[in-house]
């Protein structure tokens, strides 16, 4: 198969079951994606395996805010999370905006939940020198914007 047929028709999840996920299987998973590149192979990542109720119901609370502010700003017709334009909105409307259930929803409804961190003392951060937090920590290779430059100009 050519590398652009793979692009165009591999599957990406949105949608997740409570099917259950046997220990084997995730093992097998996560066996494997511990030998994905990292800068230097550090492997500066560690993976947090939660499958209790209480835990998940606690994580899906703590995407409240930020999914309030995601719906918000598509309701304004901004690019969520953008680093370039500043939101249209203001806290007020972010906090009146109900919680999209579609984005909290999945950490209640999957049957496991992988919580994903990077330890940034490990990791190859080439965007180290950025006025704000790096986004690709941890990556073998990439190019950062000198300080200085405006990030606006860059393609």
């Amino acid at each position: 198969m050519e590398l652009f047929d793979v692009m165009r028709t591999t599957f990406a999840a949105r949608d997740f079951t409570d099917d259950p996920l046997p220990d084997t299987t995730l093992y097998n998973i996560l066996d494997r994606a511990r030998f994905a590149p990292s800068g230097g192979n550090r492997q500066g990542w560690r993976v947090i395996v939660v499958r209790e109720r209480a835990t998940r119901e606690a994580l899906a609370a703590l995407t409240a805010p930020a999914a309030k502010r995601y719906a918000a700003q598509v309701a304004a017709g901004d690019n969520p999370w953008n680093t370039i334009d500043p939101p249209s909105i203001d806290a007020a409307t972010i906090e009146k905006t109900p919680t999209p259930s579609r984005l909290t929803e999945p950490a209640l409804k999957a049957a496991v939940v992988l919580v994903i961190c990077v330890d940034l003392k490990v990791v190859a951060s080439t965007d180290q020198h950025l006025q704000r937090i790096g986004v690709i920590s941890g990556a073998s290779k990439g190019s950062s914007i000198p300080s200085g430059i405006d990030r606006r100009t860059c393609t």
